[in-house]
């Protein structure tokens, strides 16, 4: 049909109705806004109608909201391809979920227009933070760009003593 989009997924409106309740209170049972009391009742048919639908918050809005995005980026040059990499990248991953985030890693292989592209794209999403990882353990001209996002270089440390590092024994 021309002119017509297909529906990308059941709304907030449509949880609300399901759960016999106003989006208002959908937005802030699922948001766990402070302050907001529901019972355990409303709390469940909420959850109840969300897991019934196979509603998904949507993540540029939360974004919009809060100004962070929900991952840390993490942007190795050749690490993912070290004896070691699977415990970095699994360590980094661990301490991103303990603070309700996920880990989006790029390995770059050393390319320089893809490391460029991928902090960009990382900085586009309002990543929470960037892991700036090297291979092996020596100085490095950081980009500038970190410079305006939480960042800590791994394995190696900034040239321009900007960022702070952390590296093995």
């Amino acid at each position: 049909m021309a002119g017509s989009r297909p529906k990308s997924g059941p709304t907030m409106h449509d949880v609300a109705a399901a759960a016999g309740v106003s989006q208002a209170t959908v937005s802030l049972v699922l948001n766990s806004a402070s302050g907001s009391r529901f019972s355990e009742d409303t709390r469940r048919r909420v959850r109840d109608a969300v897991d019934r639908l196979g509603y998904r918050t949507n993540a540029h809005a939360k974004v919009l909201r809060d100004g962070v995005a929900g991952m840390i980026g993490f942007i190795g040059d050749t690490v993912a391809t070290t004896p070691f990499a699977g415990a970095i990248i699994e360590g980094a991953q661990q301490r991103a979920w303990e603070d309700g985030l996920l880990l989006l890693a790029v390995n770059t292989g050393g390319d320089k227009d893809l490391e460029a592209a991928s902090l960009d794209a990382m900085l586009s999403y309002k990543v929470a933070g960037v892991v700036y990882a090297a291979m092996y353990h020596r100085e490095l001209d950081v980009p500038e760009a970190l410079a305006g996002v939480r960042s800590v270089v791994l394995n190696s440390q900034d040239r321009a003593g900007r960022l702070p590092s952390v590296a093995p024994d």
